[in-house]
């Protein structure tokens, strides 16, 4: 055999080698570890940890666990309701992230639960945590904010809605422009939505304003309440510094970082709204 003729079959041996061991890598595609910020049911919203190459896309991330395997530390599988705020999960995904805020990851695969940094001993009375706070009800269906519309029917919800209006941000949105919001207006309540540039088709909750007493919030607050019983069933409220001093007339907030806010008159609240603030 020819020295030239070796040398070709070398070459070629090594790159099926090399071959087979890039197909394996990929195989598993991409993965990081984070910390659950907030579970949604049908997504997660997480904080990559420190020296996570994700976390040079955003400090928050949602991600989609719609077609996703969820596994515990021993690699048995879970329900996504096994999964805690405040927990560490690894996360495996085709590599795709959409650039907003917080940015998007559609093609997670599987999601594996480190072991548990929750104290799984928390009694009953524990404060409510940021995701159901941050929840409208109507009858048995609920609502929460960084909800996919993919994810859930909101006319099956809400009713046939009132008025449609969708548009894209122009160039002063700054990070945002080219993205789009939605404004959908259903009777006694107003959702909005935000597309992130790339995507335009699918949109996620990120504001709803209750106008009417058959919406409330997870602790049971509705319009036409009372400001004493807001005041029992949110002693962390705040009025909002805007000027007014009258505490029957004026604004409310709750915050734990999302927002929830009361207006009120005479003593009574005429508008409830629940949303999430973009830097």
């Amino acid at each position: 055999m020819s020295k030239t003729r070796f040398l070709i079959i070398c070459i070629m041996v090594l790159f099926v080698i090399l071959g087979g061991c890039k197909s394996e890598e990929s195989s598993e595609g991409n993965s990081f570890i984070a910390t659950v910020l907030e579970n949604n049911k049908t997504s997660l919203l997480v904080e990559p940890v420190e020296g996570s190459f994700e976390l040079r896309s955003a400090d928050r991330i949602i991600v989609s666990v719609r077609d996703a395997e969820l596994l515990d530390y021993e690699n048995a599988k879970i329900t996504i309701g096994d999964i805690k705020t405040g927990e560490l999960v690894e996360i495996f995904y085709d590599g795709g992230i959409a650039e907003s805020y917080p940015a998007q990851i559609q093609g997670c695969y599987r999601i594996r639960l480190l072991e548990s940094t929750v104290d799984k001993t928390d009694n009953s009375n524990q404060k409510q945590t940021k995701t159901s706070d941050f929840t409208v009800k109507v009858g048995d269906n609920s609502v929460s904010l960084m909800t996919w519309d993919t994810e859930i029917n909101l006319e099956e919800i809400f009713g046939k809605p009132l008025d449609i209006k969708v548009r894209q941000l122009g160039q002063d949105s700054d990070t945002f422009a080219g993205s789009y919001l939605k404004e959908v207006k259903f009777q006694g309540i107003e959702v909005e939505l935000f597309s992130p540039k790339d995507n335009g088709q699918s949109f996620y909750v990120f504001s709803i304003k209750i106008l009417d007493h058959k919406y409330e919030t997870v602790r049971g607050i509705k319009v036409g309440d009372k400001l004493e019983r807001l005041k029992e069933l949110y002693p962390e409220l705040m009025p909002i510094l805007d000027g007014r001093k009258d505490d029957n007339n004026r604004g409310y907030m709750f915050e734990e970082g999302d927002y929830i806010t009361f207006e009120i008159i005479n003593g009574e609240i005429i508008e409830i709204r629940v949303y999430r603030e973009f830097a």
